[in-house]
């Protein structure tokens, strides 16, 4: 972009010393360009893909000769465009700032498929990738559970594992049902008495006494295990 600005130099020219006053005033304009240039933006990479309710990151490179104003993202979905700022939803979005380019989605989701351009702006102007990123979110399939033993014994005051595999989860839950009460156990209930993550996909029962006699189930496909505990 070249913003042209006149300039007029006066260049005063006197015709013969003895009569200069009363020669006439002669003004030579000269003319010169200021290049104005607005920012240059750029996508590396322009396929992604993503679990559903993954986070991901796409890069923006941006280049400017003078102060940023402004980070912006376009999203389009089938002909709808979408413009996500660092102001919009701080709950789902992140970057997308001067000094951050680049958007982070959260928490992905069907929704956020689509293709997404990266654009700048400063005093001159607003700059956009000539490249778009597509984004492909992937919801899994119902996750496969297995449990490998069904019956369990431990002696009064030990600890016990309950072993479950898990694949295609981002959460595992349990279930411990007595009687008619249900109560289900996360990796966050009762630290004290339970450990597992994901990863492992285990519930770690300590310090059982007889009134954890249990049915517990590993989600979301259904087997049961059967905790007896040894007075």
């Amino acid at each position: 972009m070249l913003c042209t600005t006149k300039i007029v130099l006066p260049l005063m020219m006197l015709i013969g010393s003895s009569y200069n006053h009363h020669m006439p005033k002669v003004s030579n304009n000269k003319h010169f360009q200021i290049q104005c240039v607005f920012p240059s933006v750029s996508i590396p990479l322009t396929s992604y893909s993503i679990n559903a309710g993954g986070q991901i990151t796409l890069a923006c490179s941006v280049t400017s000769s003078s102060a940023l104003n402004q980070v912006f993202w376009q999203r389009t979905v089938n002909g709808f465009v979408t413009t996500i700022t660092s102001s919009t939803n701080t709950n789902k979005y992140s970057g997308s700032t001067t000094s951050v380019p680049g958007l982070t989605i959260l928490n992905t989701d069907s929704n956020d498929q689509g293709t997404y351009q990266c654009f700048a702006s400063n005093a001159f102007g607003t700059g956009q990738s000539s490249t778009i990123a597509a984004l492909t979110v992937t919801t899994p399939g119902t996750p496969t559970v297995t449990i490998q033993q069904t019956s369990y014994s431990v002696n009064n005051g030990g600890s016990i594992t309950l072993s479950c595999t898990v694949s295609s989860a981002t959460s595992v839950t349990w279930q411990r049902t007595v009687g008619t009460s249900v109560t289900t156990i996360t990796s966050t209930t009762n630290t004290n008495k339970y450990s597992g993550t994901i990863g492992i996909a285990d519930a770690n029962g300590n310090k059982y006494t007889k009134l954890d006699k249990l049915t517990t189930f590993c989600f979301n496909r259904m087997k049961t295990i059967v905790a007896r505990s040894r007075c």
